[in-house]
């Protein structure tokens, strides 16, 4: 789903997610009003 004014970026590698989270997140973007969201993932010990 393309949210027009959404860009998400990832910190990592962007393989890892998939395409259902991709789109949460540019509806959460969305939601918020916000142009970008960042995907982030928790450091690995």
């Amino acid at each position: 789903m393309q949210v027009p004014g959404a860009h998400i970026v990832t910190l990592h590698n962007p393989v890892q997610y998939t395409p259902a989270q991709i789109d949460q997140a540019a509806a959460i973007a969305h939601t918020l009003q916000r142009g970008q969201f960042v995907l982030c993932e928790l450091p690995r010990r």
